[in-house]
């Protein structure tokens, strides 16, 4: 028997792509779930979105007393604003937790610090992932509560990293703060 280990590494890759279809109905055929657009793994949203489509067109059927027409519609409306939402948080998470920037450290510290700051955290950040809450306004919100983590953490970035590192994150987080509440008003004016 050898003295030593050995020791293999294995590095696998598989891309992951955003697709977004130009609609998610067509005619008297409506998609549901990835077909109406696919995000990043990470989030594991894939079944939790074509169960969500099918119970929105559900109602969507009933609350058109079957108009299939007008259905689908109202679907369309409904998932769009689902989808923004459910892509936003997939890519945001992502960054978070693949990238290696400070901005992606930084973020991944905060949502890590949020997390840790209360069971109402978690719940509303746990509520967005299963899309029990799917408006882009939450989102919005608890991406802004989000980065004010980072305050909480300057004196530890003081201690262990660069001022510099921990300004670049702080101005990235409020620009995409800012970038989300304008796609909230945009999607609420439309």
């Amino acid at each position: 028997m050898a003295k030593g280990c050995l020791s293999i590494k294995f590095h696998s890759a598989a891309a992951n792509f955003c697709i977004i279809p130009n609609a998610s109905v067509r005619g008297n055929a409506a998609l549901v779930g990835d077909a109406r657009g696919c995000c990043h793994p990470l989030t594991a949203s894939g079944i939790t979105a074509a169960v969500k489509d099918a119970l929105i067109l559900r109602d969507a059927l009933c609350e058109t007393d079957l108009d299939v027409s007008a259905a689908l519609r109202r679907y369309a409306r409904r998932c769009g604003r689902l989808e923004l939402t459910r892509r936003t948080l997939a890519e945001e998470l992502r960054e978070a937790f693949l990238a290696q920037t400070p901005e992606a450290l930084l973020l991944r510290e905060c949502i890590f610090s949020y997390w840790r700051t209360s069971d109402k955290a978690r719940v509303r950040s746990m509520a967005l992932l299963s899309t029990v809450d799917t408006s882009i306004f939450s989102l919005a919100t608890q991406y802004g509560t989000v980065a004010l983590q980072a305050f909480r953490l300057l004196p530890l970035w003081f201690l262990e990293r660069t001022v510099a590192d921990w300004h670049k994150g702080v101005l990235r987080l409020v620009y995409k703060s800012l970038a989300f509440r304008y796609a909230a008003i945009r999607q609420w004016l439309y």
